[in-house]
């Protein structure tokens, strides 16, 4: 069986446009979070972290420039966001993106929910809501020989996409898989956490005995998968992988935790490790109280 190595990467948030930028402030301690964001949604005012316009469009062009690449396509903010990351994490790789051994994975909550916002019902945008149509444009776009798969299970969706990228490396079905995560923030969504009361009136604090509530943001993250290894001292490779369901609650975790075990110790296992071995947990830290 094949092993799924980490070739190329990409992060984008309001702290920056690239892994490199998005570490280096938060080393400096900088938070990317903004209570006048403009979005008209009911009271509490909270802070939301939001990607920069100017910089997402600015570098958009730049990835369009590239020849080949559709440049007749209408992009969603959502799409450019997808597009962008892509483009970062894989323009230094020798990389056949048209290459029937290489597929790529979308990942996503809420897609382009905003056109519910704005009106567009009764337009041809409307289709945009559905999430393969997202998909359709960004293999134009890049040309990719394979319409994306599409993995939109809430919060877990793009770590369930960094798992079946691996499962299809490592089954030898591609050489390289592509995936990339993105979400926004919308009036839609800001007001639906709020009417959960789980939204907090500062920035949050996981694990925190006081915490009170989760802080919402936007983004976009792209891993590249790959059965080559890769060159360099620092060789990453994804070891194991496990999903499991809590069958629990509409919104609430399992009181016991039984199934995250399960996953977890499935996985471990899968990568021939155990507790003692881990160095680092990361961890799905809402800071809501349960």
């Amino acid at each position: 069986m094949n092993k799924a190595y980490v070739t190329g990467e990409n992060v984008i948030t309001s702290l920056g446009f690239t892994s490199q930028d998005v570490f280096s402030r938060m080393r400096r301690d900088e938070q990317g979070f903004r209570n006048d964001h403009g979005m008209k949604v009911s009271l509490p005012l909270v802070p939301l972290s939001l990607v920069n316009d100017l910089e997402l469009d600015r570098r958009f062009e730049l990835a369009g420039r590239i020849p080949g690449r559709a440049k007749t396509l209408s992009f969603s903010r959502l799409e450019k966001l997808f597009a962008v990351s892509i483009h970062e994490a894989v323009h230094e790789l020798s990389l056949d993106l048209t290459s029937p051994d290489t597929l790529l994975i979308l990942s996503t909550t809420k897609g382009n929910i905003k056109f519910l916002e704005e009106g567009k019902a009764e337009t041809d945008e409307f289709h945009r809501l559905y999430l393969w149509d997202s998909g359709k444009i960004l293999q134009e776009f890049f040309h990719f020989a394979h319409p994306p798969v599409i993995i939109a299970n809430a919060c877990i969706s793009g770590s369930l996409a960094i798992g079946m990228a691996s499962l299809y490396v490592k089954a030898g079905l591609y050489k390289n898989v592509i995936v990339s995560g993105a979400d926004l923030l919308s009036e839609f969504v800001v007001s639906g956490f709020l009417s959960f009361q789980a939204l907090s009136p500062e920035p949050c604090k996981p694990f925190d005995k006081d915490r009170n509530g989760l802080s919402l943001g936007e983004g976009c993250g792209t891993i590249v998968l790959s059965s080559e290894i890769p060159a360099g001292e620092s060789v990453i490779e994804v070891a194991g992988f496990a999903s499991s369901d809590d069958a629990n609650h509409i919104s609430g975790p399992s009181r016991t935790g039984e199934e995250l075990a399960f996953a977890i110790q499935k996985a471990m296992n899968q990568a021939n490790v155990d507790p003692a071995h881990l160095d680092f947990i990361s961890s799905h830290g809402t800071a809501t109280a349960y």
